[in-house]
């Protein structure tokens, strides 16, 4: 698993575990027990004094032929050092074992510049490329460099990154991989990791909207914000399953679009228009005549009293709730519709805006209030913080459900929602505000699913709790906690040699362990555990540059991973000092 790199003038000699190869055609042959010199006058006298990092490496200057190689190794590892009699190679103890992890790692640690990454660019480990290309700081020649490279898996890791396509969706629009195409059409999904969401060029947009292939047009229409011109193309496509992309993504969807996307032939895309407007008066009673658009004309379409008393007498109960959730409706029809047999129509007329408290209460009094029920009209984008505070002490738990959405809530409303009875109002609250009280959070972080894995971060999460956690017998909690940034050191530290491992993988990327529990994981064995240390944001630069220095990212995976331990521990910061030349006979 070691590498060894050494400089000279004939040029440079990689070695690692059974593999060495020189510049010069010479070189060297190693494996775990032996090393002999190959070729017959393999010279290294201008080979130069070579710390890489401090202490990592060293190749001495000699100035005479390498003549010999004694034991690099004995059978068991950790007794001694590899040694070599002239042209000295020393690699420390402080080399980590599984240098190809380490290295994807670093890679995808977003606390360290891209410029201390640059070498490795020149990796043929496609995990180390693939966490480049999703970097937000990646560079212009960066990009083009990985572009350039044959794996098509690399390329569409480049079409996802807004910030890369930016460099490179001129090469990557003519991409003969059809998934490339379609990553750069789509732009970056969900899952992927990135902050920042720039708009493809519109030269590129063109380019991909004249694609030949269906699924790279279809790809790009779900873009909620394309160029006009493109957009309008996109709408007129041929293909049916482009045209419902456009109108069930383009937000908000231009009138002359909606228009005609309202008229198209295909029912789903006539849906998916109207879901996104209030259709033009004119189209109304046409759309609300179509069965195949009745529903979602019910829900979203300017209704007058004849329109609604018409619906809310419809066989149908779905049109009867849709009409109940029309903002447009009437509230003497709201009111009749208050009275539905159905209880889903009665809820939705519930939730409608215009009720009257006394009204919606003799409505609630016959719903099943589910936790998924909440006022919509309140929420932070739909209204005003005035109109919200009204609503801080309503009785209605899904009005104050709906206020605790709001991150921008004064002191005495966070308070007042703190302290609800209804556990989903606090916990919302605490999922939004950044000032959530620190007593409800624990118990919250017990008693959620997922969303416990963004409390744990919350500014306010009490540090005495992220301890008890931590020593745990509940494997949820303590991983959980594992994650935290607000772990104190000793509790990570405690973690770090957890027997679960699950909680040692999520702690070796936390910020809150301490730099020598990172360094010590860096040199695990177990290329997880590495790979998450050298990823953890708290890694200082000087020490990224040291384990750059002392691996050769140009190596193939597979000739990396499964070398012995390194022996012995790494030193403290202070100790990492380079090793004399001299020290390789010791």
């Amino acid at each position: 698993m070691s590498l060894i790199q050494v400089l000279h003038s004939g040029g440079t000699e990689f070695a690692h575990d059974g593999v060495a190869s020189c510049g010069t055609g010479h070189g060297w042959t190693a494996n775990a027990r032996s090393c002999r010199r190959t070729g017959a006058s393999a010279q290294v006298s201008g080979c130069d004094r070579f710390f890489a990092g401090d202490g990592l490496l060293a190749a001495g200057r000699d100035g005479g032929s390498s003549v010999g190689c004694r034991s690099a190794m004995s059978s068991v590892w950790p007794s001694t050092r590899p040694t070599v009699s002239r042209g000295a190679v020393v690699i420390s103890e402080v080399t980590p074992p599984a240098m190809v992890a380490v290295l994807r790692g670093l890679a995808a640690n977003a606390a360290l510049d891209m410029a201390l990454l640059r070498p490795l660019l020149d990796s043929f480990d496609l995990l180390t490329l693939v966490a480049l290309a999703e970097r937000e700081d990646l560079t212009r020649a960066a990009a083009m460099a990985l572009a350039r490279r044959a794996d098509p898996t690399l390329r569409r890791s480049l079409a996802r990154n807004p910030v890369a396509a930016m460099h490179v969706w001129s090469v990557l629009v003519a991409d003969p991989d059809r998934q490339v195409r379609c990553a750069l059409a789509r732009g970056h999904s969900r899952d992927f990791r990135t902050t920042v969401d720039l708009p493809l060029p519109e030269a590129a947009q063109r380019a991909l909207a004249h694609d030949p292939d269906d699924q790279v047009r279809h790809a790009l229409a779900y873009r909620p914000n394309p160029a006009m011109q493109v957009g309008l193309h996109l709408a007129a496509d041929p293909s049916v399953p482009v045209r419902r992309a456009v109108a069930q993504s383009w937000r908000p969807l231009p009138d002359v679009v909606a228009r005609a996307l309202l008229a198209d032939s295909d029912a789903e895309v006539r849906r998916g228009a109207l879901l996104a407007m209030t259709p033009p008066p004119d189209l109304v009673t046409q759309l609300l005549a179509d069965p195949e658009t009745r529903q979602e004309a019910a829900e979203q379409a300017p209704l007058n009293s004849e329109d609604a008393a018409v619906l809310v007498t419809d066989p149908n109960p779905a049109v009867r709730e849709a009409a109940a959730r029309n903002r447009h409706t009437p509230l003497a029809m709201v009111l009749r519709l208050g009275r539905d047999p159905d209880e889903d129509v009665r809820a939705a007329a519930m939730l409608h805006p215009d009720l009257p408290d006394e009204a919606r209460e003799q409505i609630a009094a016959s719903v099943d209030t589910r936790d998924y029920h909440v006022a919509d009209w309140l929420l932070p984008h739909r209204s005003t913080l005035a109109e919200r505070l009204k609503h801080v002490d309503s009785r209605f738990v899904f009005c104050r459900r709906a206020v605790a959405f709001s991150p921008d809530l004064p002191t005495w409303a966070v308070a007042r929602l703190a302290a609800d009875e209804d556990y989903s109002v606090r916990l919302l609250l605490a999922e939004n505000h950044p000032e959530a009280p620190a007593d409800i959070l624990p118990d919250l972080i017990r008693r959620a699913g997922h969303a416990r894995w963004n409390l744990v971060n919350h500014p306010n999460m009490p540090a005495h709790a992220l301890a008890e956690f931590a020593a745990s017998g509940n494997d949820d909690l303590r991983r959980v906690a594992a994650t935290s940034r607000n772990l104190p050191a000793t509790a990570a530290t405690q973690l770090a040699t957890h027997d679960d491992h699950t909680t040692r993988h999520l702690v070796a990327a936390n910020p809150a362990l301490p730099l020598p529990e990172i360094t010590r994981l860096l040199h695990d064995p177990d290329p997880q555990l590495a790979e998450a240390a050298a990823h953890n944001p708290h890694l200082p630069p000087r020490l990224a540059r040291q384990l750059i220095a002392s691996g050769d990212a140009s190596l193939p995976k597979a000739e990396h991973d499964n070398g012995p331990p390194a022996a012995g521990h790494p030193p403290t910061p202070d100790e990492r000092t380079p090793r004399p030349a001299s020290s390789a006979g010791e």
